[in-house]
């Protein structure tokens, strides 16, 4: 596992990284921090190239000196992608993390894949289940969710 700072126009962003594959970056609840995917985080990384994000103003990155839109924090994490040469990936995140889940995926379809948001960071137990299982085919993967969990999980509408 391995940590760092990006620098972004929001301030520096704290970010763990663990894995390889397909990229999936995770955004923590309000309050909270990278700490809170620390259950699911090694089951992730061994399918993807998991990447976790201390939001702006939380966790252990730079603190917030302004009120900041829902947008600017997006840009912040599409900025992160940039400085880690990640192209495309998938997004799941809880609580306010969900709500920029949905942003990115309406804002940047083009480099957000997929997305996720559970109703509970504790259901972030299912995600990696389920992706163990069926991390051979996204396809498979999608179609687990919504036969499974999709009572808990919800599909934003983004492609694949």
């Amino acid at each position: 596992m391995r940590e760092g700072f990006i620098q972004t126009e929001l301030g520096r962003v704290h970010y763990v990284r663990a894995g390889s594959g397909h990229p999936l970056i995770l955004l923590h609840s309000n309050g909270n921090s990278v700490h809170e995917w620390e259950d699911v985080l090694d089951d992730l990384a061994s399918t993807f190239d998991v990447i976790a994000l201390d939001q702006p103003g939380q966790g252990d990155s730079g603190g917030l000196t302004r009120h900041t839109t829902i947008d600017e924090y997006c840009d912040s994490f599409i900025e992160i992608m940039d400085a880690l040469d990640v192209e495309q990936a998938a997004v799941a995140g809880t609580s306010i993390g969900g709500i920029f889940v949905v942003s990115l995926g309406a804002r940047y379809p083009d480099q957000i894949l997929h997305t996720r948001y559970p109703s509970h960071p504790h259901q972030a137990r299912i995600l990696s289940c389920i992706f163990r299982f069926c991390a051979a085919a996204h396809s498979s993967v999608k179609a687990v969710f919504y036969r499974v969990v999709s009572p808990h999980w919800q599909d934003c509408g983004t492609s694949g």
